[in-house]
Formats: structure tokens, C-alpha cells, sequence
């Protein structure tokens, strides 16, 4: 069966009359009585939403956050609610704005500068999905890292964490994720750890500086002899920058593998691998 924008999106009722919702029944969120300030406009304005808020620029805007107690490295609040938030425990939900101007985006992308990148850095996760019976959770760091399992989700060198969801199910099922390295290195640079993003500089700093660590569910670490079904490979691709507040970086060509980045270390790729 060929699914399509009418396909039923089973569980989700739309009606007391076991009808379910399709793609075209959710497709306008104002339906369920809300909406989100950065999908008022044309689509442009959207496009420069979303650049404002997850482009290559924004990590700057949340670093900025972490400064502030109530903010984690990650950008995540945990402070007092305010109001709004307030407003959603006591309502369930938040009514449609009067004002989408009264929640102000972060700042646009020209106050930090034009996009100048020409590559963009990545590490490929593969693994077994049941490699241990276990969700696990896979650290990528860039520099010296606790050894304990508990400071993990925590370190000021983790440039991210993929979590791989599993039951008590054996399966040979393969998953894949991918983690940006490129607002990392960037941070680098601006510690002075990292000379340049010249694809030279950047080799010679995680030849040194890159490692990777597993935990379990239970909060313990995976023993490197349960790495086997893990391989983690370092691309980059030639990245196109956008003309534009709206427009969206571009990949030019094929991505480049360095093995020579991962090869000979435990759930490393090599050239002897398929990925």
C-alpha cells in the first residue's frame, strides 16, 4: 500500500467517530488551537526563522544563554517559570498569540556575520541496535573527558550525545545518526585550541583530540570489548553558503571519509569496514 497525504495516522482519532487524522488534517496546527510566532509570514520569513533559530549561526545565540544560571551548556532552561509557562501548566495549553511581535526571535543572523564556512564537519554513528540489551547512549568529546559514566552528559568537551533506544530483544538491526562537529572546531578556534577550520588544521586537532565513550541505560559504561557493532566514521562535505537571510547552506559534491581519524581505535571505522 502506498501511503499518501490521506493515510490514516493511526492512533490519532480526529473525531468521537473512530475516524483518524491524515497529513492534510494536521497540516494547519491553528486546527488545535495553537501556533508558534515563527510561522506568521510568508516563507520566507519562515526560512529565516528557522536560520535564526537552528542555522550555523545560532549556537553563538546559546552560549550566550549558558552564561545565565538558569541556562545548562546545552542551552536548556531550568529556572523559575515564567509567565508563559506558568500560563501552559495552568491552561494545558497556549492560546493563539494577539501579538507574535511581543516574542521576539533571537538575534538575526547578520549581527553575528555572513555564514563563511566551506566545509562542514560530521561523525557517523552505526551500530547494532541491541548491541548490550540496552538503550545506550554514545559520547562524542573533543579533548580530555571524565572517565566516569556519571559526568558524561555533562562535560565541557562533549560536542554531543546520540541515544540509541532498545528492548530486551535480540535483533541485528542497524541504526544510524549523525552529530555536527563544525560549531564545535568553531569553539575551538575561539579557545585558541584550534588554529584555523582548514581541513589540515582540523585533522591534526582530532587525531589528538577526539575520543568516544558508551554508556548504558542504567547509567554504567559499555566495556570497549561490546564495541565491535559500533563504528563511528569523520566526514566532511564542501558546504555552499546561502545568498541570503532565507536560504539554506547547499552541500557541494561527495562527503570525504577520514578514516585515518577513527581507524585502530575501538568502534572506529577503517577502510576494511562498509558503511
Amino acid at each position: 500500500m502506498i501511503s499518501n497525504v490521506r493515510t490514516a495516522l493511526t492512533p490519532f482519532h480526529s473525531d468521537s467517530n473512530g475516524n483518524f487524522h491524515s497529513s492534510n488534517s494536521v497540516r494547519d496546527i491553528t486546527n488545535f488551537g495553537y501556533t508558534y510566532p515563527e510561522l506568521q509570514g510568508d516563507q520566507n520569513a519562515i526560512r529565516t526563522a528557522v536560520n535564526q533559530l537552528y542555522g550555523p549561526n545560532a549556537r553563538r545565540s546559546v552560549r550566550k544563554r549558558a552564561t545565565n544560571k538558569f541556562f545548562d551548556k546545552w542551552g536548556f532552561h531550568h529556572g523559575p517559570p515564567n509567565e508563559r509557562s506558568k500560563k501552559r501548566d495552568l491552561d494545558g495549553i497556549l492560546p493563539l498569540p494577539t501579538n507574535v511581535t511581543s516574542h521576539p526571535l533571537p538575534p538575526a543572523i547578520g549581527s553575528y556575520g555572513p555564514f563563511t564556512r566551506d566545509y562542514e564537519w560530521l561523525a557517523n554513528i552505526r551500530a547494532h541496535k541491541n548491541m548490550c540489551n540496552s538503550t545506550l547512549f554514545v559520547h562524542v568529546f573533543m579533548g580530555n573527558h571524565s572517565e566516569n559514566p556519571a559526568d558524561w552528559f555533562n562535560e565541557p568537551n562533549s560536542v554531543g550525545i546520540h541515544t540509541i533506544f532498545a528492548r530486551n530483544t535480540p535483533t541485528d538491526l542497524e541504526v544510524t545518526g549523525t552529530l555536527p562537529l563544525t560549531s564545535a572546531l568553531e569553539d575551538k578556534i575561539e579557545s585558541g585550541e584550534l588554529k584555523s577550520l582548514c581541513a589540515s588544521d582540523v585533522k591534526e586537532y582530532l587525531k589528538k583530540s577526539l575520543d568516544w565513550r558508551v554508556s548504558k541505560g542504567d547509567g554504567t559504561a559499555l566495556p570497549y570489548d561490546h564495541y565491535p557493532h559500533l563504528k563511528i566514521s569523520i566526514v566532511s562535505s564542501e558546504v555552499k553558503p546561502p545568498a541570503s537571510d532565507y536560504d539554506f547552506p547547499e552541500w557541494v559534491g561527495d562527503f570525504t571519509v577520514h578514516d585515518d581519524l577513527t581507524s585502530g581505535k575501538a568502534g572506529g571505522y577503517s577502510l576494511s569496514d562498509l558503511l
